[in-house]
């Protein structure tokens, strides 16, 4: 195991005989590829449906239309994941910023006052926040979901 940090070894359910098998998850591959995985959070991006059918539409040089599906894909599929990165691979930056600014908001409001344009500015960064949490949620709940799916079907 000191030889190979990234193995993991993993019981798998036993539903007939009373030993567990067990299943060795080794990883050689440095620096292999993740794989693409459709993310149900860009679907609460009000823009989303928008953006798909931007980059969908697209030329893409080819013949005849069977021809123009795989490049498409790629397309869509590299650009999605910049797209990810510049929306979405930010959050945990986005909260801690927004979490500053209510809280200054918040201490400024304990020792001289608010006036109705910071009430309403904190107010409007509460909701920032929610749904910042809100997303946050949704691509935690999908990777419990995907993990515990990895468990029971390897």
């Amino acid at each position: 195991m000191e030889k190979l940090p990234k193995t993991h070894l993993i019981g798998l359910p036993r539903p007939v005989s009373d030993h567990s098998p067990l299943m060795v998850d080794i990883c050689l591959l440095k620096g292999s590829p993740t794989p693409f995985r459709f993310k149900n959070m860009w679907f609460q991006h009000k823009d989303f449906k928008l953006i798909i059918k931007n980059w969908w539409s697209e030329s893409v040089p080819a013949r005849w239309a069977a021809q123009k599906l795989l490049p498409k894909l790629r397309s869509i599929k590299s650009q999605l994941k910049n797209w990810n990165k510049d929306v979405f691979g930010l959050l945990p930056k986005m909260k801690e910023k927004l979490l500053n600014e209510i809280s200054f908001l918040d201490k400024k409001e304990s020792d001289l006052g608010l006036s109705k344009e910071e009430i309403q500015c904190r107010d409007s960064k509460k909701g920032e926040l929610q749904d910042l949490v809100f997303k946050e949620e949704i691509g935690d709940k999908m990777l419990k979901r995907r993990r515990q799916q990895h468990e029971i079907f390897p």
